[in-house]
């Protein structure tokens, strides 16, 4: 059968397909071979086209090597017994490579060599293929120079004479960079001729030779950097004169370790103050006590009497005093539900009941004496009031000591803050005084060697060119461009059979017709896959 035109527009929906298989790659091969083989012919053309018009640059290269210990020579007598700085600094390193980029230098590298040595002059070709890549060339540069007027005429571009071209071209193909690790800074030039290239590195070296000795002569600096070291020495005394005043004034040996021990004493001084607060407390009750059993107590006992006393009754009573003020001194000291205080009080309470169940007197003659009890009384009482006055005495000692730490502790953190200040201060000066040193010393080192007529640079390794070209790699381009062309070849071919409207399949032919096939017919050899 014909293969019948489909038409993605005719509303004719088409189911999911099956996947692809190798006999739809074998017969997508067939048929576009051709496609992709002019495809991938014209690409890898078309690159070497271009890399033979491309223009070949060489790349020229150079190393000095800047060291700012001086290493090759004695150091002067001014730098003796001094830290000398050795290898190259990355601040150093920028302002050789700022002398070497400067538009003065390359300016003046363009006026030694000269104009002449920038202008174009191609060589005149010995073949067919050579005059065929001439005048392409010759005509590409026409376009680009005709480009070039209509940015000039448009005012986008600015008109520039050959002097300023040939310093453009010099900054743009010159790199001037620091090797990775080391000391050496590289030189490398590309450009369309090797030879004009280490003429400019030449000329280039010896410019930056001569202009970095002037460049580096700094006039007044070692004396402005003297002047400016003794006046940070004479601060940083002031500072430090003005600690230790300060530590003087509060005799501070150790701050941290006065602060500990104040703040020990402290905590050692409010325990016994609390101590002594109870104490007090317990002697206050105690003479209350006290003074309620004499209160109590008469001044005076019958002695004797005509009636004979009952000795029971005294030695009850007598008992009974004793026991209530050892009561009285035993709730000072222990709780009133404990096992001592409810035992005297139950013995008060049975002594009491004796008490009242014996005659107090015998008949016979009376006769009065001082009350025992009560002078013991009042004694204990004299005792407790003597206590009493010692512990008021000791706990306003102790007051007054803590008022004292709690002064000298606040004094110490207001000269902790003080103290830090300073501090703060005088390492910020300390540092601002060394590195004041440290440059005086360099200053000092590079104006003698300077005097001296001796340069920390030397030339590593003279201009050479490479023997090829390093611009463009056409090696490397060819065989990418084979890569590319194939897949260029293979993505047109796939849009082709994308586009491609021809039904092969009989499946599909069913699918868009709406019928069944009755059977598939091949034509011709060449198209095993069409149906």
């Amino acid at each position: 059968m014909n293969p019948a035109p489909y038409h993605p527009g005719s509303g004719i929906v088409i189911p999911e397909e099956n996947p692809i298989t190798k006999e739809m790659i074998a017969g997508f091969a067939g048929r576009r071979w051709l496609i992709v083989l002019l495809v991938f012919l014209g690409t890898v053309a078309g690159t070497y086209c271009v890399l033979s018009l491309m223009t070949e640059k060489y790349e020229t290269e150079s190393k000095i090597i800047v060291k700012l210990g001086r290493e090759n020579v004695d150091p002067p007598a001014t730098a003796r017994g001094n830290v000398l700085v050795t290898g190259l600094r990355l601040q150093d390193a920028a302002n050789e490579i700022q002398i070497l980029r400067s538009s003065e230098l390359l300016g003046q590298v363009v006026d030694e060599v000269g104009i002449e040595a920038f202008r174009a002059k191609p060589a005149q070709p010995t073949s067919l293929a050579g005059w065929a890549k001439y005048y392409v060339k010759s005509a590409v540069k026409s376009v680009k120079r005709g480009y070039d007027e209509a940015l000039i005429a448009l005012d986008l571009k600015k008109r520039l004479g050959e002097r300023e071209l040939a310093i453009e071209t010099v900054r743009e193909g010159t790199q001037v960079e620091l090797e990775k690790d080391t000391d050496v800074i590289g030189i490398r030039t590309r450009l369309p001729d090797y030879t004009l290239g280490e003429k400019i590195q030449r000329s280039m070296i010896a410019v930056y030779l001569a202009r970095r000795g002037g460049v580096r002569q700094d006039d007044g600096v070692r004396e402005f950097l003297d002047a400016e070291t003794q006046e940070a020495r004479r601060s940083l005394a002031q500072i430090e004169g003005r600690i230790q005043d300060l530590k003087g004034r509060k005799s501070i040996t150790s701050l941290q370790e006065q602060q500990s021990l104040l703040l020990r004493e402290l905590r050692d001084l409010t325990s016994a103050s609390i101590q002594t607060r109870t104490e007090i407390a317990g002697l206050e009750q105690q003479a209350q006590e006290l003074r309620s059993r004499i209160a109590e107590t008469p001044r005076e006992i019958r002695a004797s009497q005509q009636e004979v006393p009952n000795p029971l009754v005294n030695s009850l009573r007598e008992r009974l005093v004793n026991l209530r003020a050892q009561l009285s001194t035993t709730s000072n000291k222990y709780q009133p539900d404990s096992v001592v205080v409810v035992n005297l009080r139950k013995e008060i309470a049975d002594l009491e009941a004796q008490l009242q169940a014996e005659t107090s007197t015998r008949p016979g003659t009376v006769t009065y004496e001082v009350n025992p009890l009560r002078q013991r009384l009042e004694k204990s009482l004299q005792e407790t009031a003597v206590a009493l006055a010692g512990a008021r005495s000791k706990l306003e000692q102790q007051s007054r000591s803590l008022d004292q730490l709690r002064r000298e502790l606040r004094e110490l953190d207001a000269a902790q803050g003080t103290l830090q200040d300073a501090e703060r201060t005088r390492v910020a000066e300390e540092e601002r005084y060394l590195n004041l040193v440290k440059k005086r010393q360099a200053a000092h080192l590079d104006s003698e060697l300077l005097d001296k007529r001796i340069s920390n640079v030397n030339v590593l390794q003279q201009p050479a060119s490479t023997p090829a070209p390093v611009y463009p790699r056409k090696l490397l381009i060819f065989y990418i461009s084979l890569g590319v062309g194939l897949l260029l070849g293979v993505i047109v071919a796939l849009i082709v059979e994308y586009l491609d409207p021809s039904v092969r399949d009989a499946r599909r032919a069913e699918l868009i017709l709406q019928a069944p096939c009755l059977g598939v017919v091949g034509y011709g050899a060449g198209q095993a896959g069409s149906r």
